[in-house]
């Protein structure tokens, strides 16, 4: 399975809102799932069709948006016409994450103190 996703560039482009994950980690993390055989990162020339040069080359098996995405149709429409399934998720809000170390140990005596 081949699965493609929108780079943080052109998310801070069509979203206004920088990622929560860098798109190296984001592309390890879902390297590691082992139903996926490659991931690929849109460009980032921006606009709600900056996926298409990859999608074209790659031919994902899936096209996965959230439910933010004002643009969903249009890109229903055109995974139907190349036959690839589009699949939309619930939207998470981005949480604040410690970025250190010492930050996250921090994070975590404070939670076993409350408990």
């Amino acid at each position: 399975m081949v699965v493609s996703f929108c780079s943080s560039k052109n998310l801070e482009l069509y979203k206004n809102r920088s990622s929560c994950i860098p798109d190296d980690n984001k592309k390890i993390l879902l390297e590691s799932i082992r139903y996926i055989d490659k991931v690929v990162i849109g460009n980032d020339d921006g606009g709600i069709w900056d996926f298409v040069p990859v999608f074209l080359v790659e031919k994902p098996d899936m096209l996965v948006t959230t439910t933010d995405d004002k643009y969903s149709d249009e890109k229903r429409k055109f995974c139907e016409k190349h036959r690839t399934k589009f699949i939309i998720l619930p939207k998470t809000l981005p949480i604040a994450t410690p970025t250190s170390t010492s930050e996250i140990i921090k994070k975590i005596l404070e939670k076993r103190t409350i408990l």
